[in-house]
């Protein structure tokens, strides 16, 4: 009887791995993903936005706050025409002046007021002149005071204003990716979709405060409104990656470059 060869049985092949959830051959996404992600984006704009409007009213009320202290004007004395943003109320007695003012400022208003007789004796007048500098000085003192808390209010509006860069770029690349390369894929994609407004609030802020302390931009600002600031951190927002280049060229300036 002849021998037959007993064999096991047959190993089976095992399938072939399946590909990343986030690689490369991550499935495209499907019509309702595009749908609640466009939905997501627009909720996210139209929220900004309304948020955007509020913050820049209060900002402008900062701004735009008026500081009054009182004076009477002596005779003798007069105060000639100066900045639109400051006034005299005869009949209250007082000073009043509308926004911040800085040291280049004080001296303006200071230069004001003068002498009606030049004749007269400087030294018996002084104490009039010395009035009016000491009202300008609590005017200024008392802007100076909400100086700060308007900055704060700027650097909120400029995050905010990131933010609306940031996702202008996002729906102009959704539409892009989506509608015309059809090539949206949620697997991989995801997370960027999901940081953006995270890093345009963080670029909006780093902006006004290098700007404002002339790291950023070594040329001379004639800039300083509110839309000017507002201007900046929408367009840093928008270019976010070109925004972290410009840092990095910064920072190799201050700190040197290194091998990495």
């Amino acid at each position: 009887m002849a021998n037959t060869e007993v064999t096991g049985p047959a190993t089976p092949t095992p399938p072939p791995a399946a590909p990343a959830p986030g690689g490369p051959d991550a499935p495209l996404a499907s019509t309702a993903q595009k749908v609640w992600l466009f939905l997501a984006l627009l909720l996210l704009s139209v929220g900004t936005l309304y948020g955007w409007f509020r913050v820049l009213d209060k900002t402008d009320q900062k701004l735009d706050a008026i500081y009054e202290v009182s004076w009477q004007r002596p005779e003798g004395l007069s105060l000639a025409a100066g900045p639109t943003t400051f006034w005299y109320d005869a009949k209250s007695g007082r000073l009043k002046h509308r926004g911040a003012i800085d040291t280049e400022g004080m001296q303006t208003l200071v230069k004001l007021a003068s002498l009606t007789d030049p004749k007269a004796d400087a030294k018996a007048e002084a104490p009039k002149l010395q009035g009016y500098v000491d009202a300008v000085n609590e005017l200024a003192f008392l802007s100076g005071a909400t100086k700060s808390q308007a900055f704060h209010w700027i650097l909120l509006l400029g995050g905010l204003s990131g933010i609306l860069g940031v996702m202008v770029r996002s729906l102009s690349n959704f539409v892009g990716v989506a509608c015309f390369k059809r090539d949206l894929r949620l697997g991989t994609w995801w997370p960027w979709y999901a940081v953006r407004p995270v890093i345009g609030m963080i670029v909006g802020v780093l902006t006004i405060v290098l700007v404002h302390s002339k790291l950023l931009f070594t040329a001379e600002t004639n800039g300083s409104g509110t839309l000017w600031w507002l201007s900046v951190s929408f367009l840093a927002g928008y270019g976010a990656t070109e925004f972290t280049e410009r840092l990095r060229l910064v920072t190799q300036t201050l700190f040197g470059s290194g091998k990495n």
